[in-house]
């Protein structure tokens, strides 16, 4: 699920480009949109939740909390039992505020109803280089 377009068409290319053109579908929607249209429908196993920046700054912050938590409990609510979510952030102000995405994946578990568990956690790929000038860039 994806708003843009443009997104949509190379998530597409790319699944053909590695055999899964078959295996997965793609739909062009605002995703709070569908999480909340869909939320009765099919679970799955996994899920990816990996959002575009939604805190630029700190001072951002409290109203990214609230939409990271939105996103995360209608996610949340998408997973079978024993299933996974991969929740990511791209928001440097998230992860560089002491604890501050694991503590809205615990208020997103809280509100869906559901135990979560920690299985790994990752910084941005090395290819992500980071200015010394732009410390906000790591996440």
């Amino acid at each position: 699920i994806d708003s843009s377009a443009n997104a949509i068409s190379l998530a597409r290319e790319n699944a053909d480009l590695n055999g899964f053109g078959g295996f997965v579908e793609f739909r062009q929607q605002d995703v709070f949109k569908f999480l909340e249209e869909h939320e009765q429908e099919d679970k799955y196993d996994l899920v990816i939740c990996d959002p575009p920046k939604f805190a630029p700054s700190r001072r951002d912050l409290p109203k990214a909390t609230r939409r990271y938590i939105r996103l995360n409990v209608a996610a949340m609510k998408r997973v079978r039992p024993g299933g996974l979510l991969l929740s990511c952030t791209c928001s440097g102000a998230m992860t560089q505020t002491r604890d501050a995405f694991i503590r809205m994946l615990k208020d997103a578990a809280n509100e869906a109803g559901r135990r979560i568990t920690v299985i790994e956690s990752h910084h941005a790929g090395r290819d992500h280089l980071v200015r010394l000038s732009y410390p906000e860039g790591q996440y």
